[in-house]
């Protein structure tokens, strides 16, 4: 008999998974030795800004200088104006300008003006690292207003006001939305759970000190959520005005002609999906009707934390009974994952860092394994857009050339992209082990078979792609998984009977799903999928289509 494990791959698998790791911090440190990229920032008042970068900068601290494109290069209207990091929020900087060169303590800026910060960083006690220029931001003091979907539901939508002003005061629980439709028609709605997170009652009395007592993260200055029925609101309204809304000046807030209450589409694919849920039901004469649920919940979990998403999550693909060719693959995985965005260069555009963990089971229980799953997803230029990007790329063209010709436009003139694409590539790991040896029954009848624990050590090649034409979709994932080390599993033969088989070396498998989506939001969908490999934990071969309703937000 063969031995139960084999170990001597093992230490090859762990310097591979050692050396992706420290490739990966390689690119953290290539993306740091710019030390800010910036990507957002909020004006709380006249004399204080906060800066989003796509970097950690919790570490660095700065000086800037505030410059007037309109008084020409090198005229600098502030400088030396003390850089600090936003205290709980590792991407973010504040900038006190009224504590600057010459100081303006009630700050210098401008409503309705552009400036340029310039901003070097450095360890505290440090000067800035030989070779590093200072970072450049367009700071905008207009305070209109984006409208962002945030959570669309059967019943009702959410949306967010998003400003690069803070908002001094909101109109409380219940509120009023001012709307017109694309005639120039104006009504109101009433909304409700209305509400300004991080209100700045006194801009004059704020501090860069006492800032983060205010807001925990500068994302939430400048941010009003409320909340419509679906039976009162027409995706065709735009939005002109929410009555008692001030931004921190004591103005009421402008939103941008370009905006519409439109609900959030869709995710693209299961992949992207935070909750997704599969239904198949099948009946054939002389069998039990049958059922397969392939369902995934993975909700994101507050803000980012030194660069990192938290998201817990859990996937099943279970089923009761066969009909047919009605199969299912037998998964159930809980567990969780940190996610952090690389940005390495304008050809691999996106390099996303994924360590997990996973307990992997079956419906049955009898498989106990708990799993690191470190995951590195590649995404090349050109290789991501969906119809969504596509479409407001689309828009963004078209309203060009419309201001250029002086003519109105609105996404009510411009259709939607019919033609969407993605493809990435990963790479992933599943190292870990069986917890304990267990006991294997069969689904019908007294047959039992011990099953030994064994050492887990997989890599996980995995190649993903999308195609969307209009309504229709069609995703397809393929695993190409190979064991390393010997796996044990029980297989379970049409007469019952179980036997003990040790798995080694490739294991594939592969999902084809074609949707066609019954809303045009694509929440909803009558699917097709068909599915052919071996999966774990049991590696049974699954050959099967399966049809039925999709669910997914």
């Amino acid at each position: 008999m063969k031995p139960r494990t084999s170990l001597k791959h093992i230490p090859i698998l762990g310097s591979l998974f050692v050396l992706l790791l420290s490739s990966g911090s390689a690119l953290h440190a290539q993306t740091a030795a710019a030390l800010c990229t910036p990507s957002d920032y909020k004006i709380v008042s006249l004399a204080i800004i906060a800066i989003q970068c796509d970097e950690d900068v919790s570490h660095l601290v700065g000086e800037a200088q505030l410059l007037d494109p309109a008084s020409g290069p090198g005229k600098p209207v502030v400088s030396s104006i003390p850089v600090a990091p936003y205290k709980g929020a590792s991407q973010w900087l504040t900038i006190d300008l009224g504590a600057g060169s010459p100081p303006v303590p009630g700050g210098p800026l401008q409503l309705g003006k552009k400036y340029t910060l310039a901003v070097s960083l450095h360890p505290p006690g440090l000067p800035s690292p030989p070779g590093t220029p200072p970072f450049t931001s367009q700071i905008e003091t207009n305070s209109t207003v984006a409208v962002a979907p945030a959570i669309a539901l059967s019943s009702k939508s959410k949306f967010e006001f998003v400003s690069h002003f803070a908002y001094k005061a909101g109109p409380g629980s219940l509120c009023t939305l001012q709307v017109e439709d694309f005639t120039g028609r104006t009504q109101t709605i009433k909304a409700h759970d209305c509400r300004v997170p991080a209100p700045v009652a006194d801009p004059t009395r704020v501090t860069v000190t006492d800032l983060h007592r205010i807001a925990s993260s500068p994302e939430d200055l400048g941010s009003f959520i409320l909340t419509l029925d679906n039976a009162n609101k027409d995706t065709q309204q735009i939005p002109v005005g929410v009555t008692n809304l001030e931004d921190f000046t004591g103005k009421p807030v402008k939103l941008d002609s370009k905006s519409q209450l439109v609900p959030e589409r869709a995710p693209a694919s299961k992949d992207a999906s935070n909750y997704y849920v599969n239904f198949n039901y099948a009946a054939g004469k002389g069998a039990k009707p049958g059922w397969v649920l392939d369902g995934k919940v993975a909700p994101i979990l507050g803000k980012l934390y030194h660069g990192y998403q938290i998201s817990p999550s859990a996937f099943a693909d279970v089923g009761q009974n066969q009909v047919g060719s009605l199969k299912y693959t037998d998964i159930i995985d809980f567990g969780g994952s940190l996610v952090h965005m690389y940005r390495p260069s304008n050809f691999l555009q996106g390099f996303l860092v994924s360590p997990g963990i996973t307990y992997e089971t079956d419906q049955e229980f009898d498989r106990h394994n708990l799993l690191a799953t470190p995951d590195f997803r590649y995404n090349f230029v050109g290789l991501y857009n969906p119809r969504q990007r596509r479409s407001l790329n689309k828009f963004s063209r078209e309203l060009e050339i419309a201001e250029g010709n002086k003519i109105l436009w609105t996404r009510a003139n411009s259709r939607p992209a019919f033609f969407g694409y993605v493809l990435d590539f990963h790479t992933g790991f599943e190292l870990g082990g069986a917890l304990k040896d267990t006991v294997v029954k069969a689904s019908s009848g007294k047959a039992t078979l011990p099953l030994s624990s064994y050492n887990i050590a997989r890599i996980v090649p995995q190649v993903h792609g999308l195609l969307e034409l209009g309504r229709f979709s069609i995703d397809a994932t393929g695993y190409a998984r190979y064991l390393t080390t010997v796996e044990n599993t029980v297989l379970e033969h049409p007469d019952h009977t179980l036997s003990l088989k040790r798995l080694h070396g490739w294991n594939g498998y592969s999902v084809i799903t074609g949707s066609w989506a019954f809303d045009p939001a694509g929440h909803f969908a009558f699917t097709v999928s068909y599915k052919d490999g071996f999966a774990p934990p049991k590696f049974n071969r699954v050959n099967t289509v399966q049809s039925g309703i999709t669910l997914k937000y």
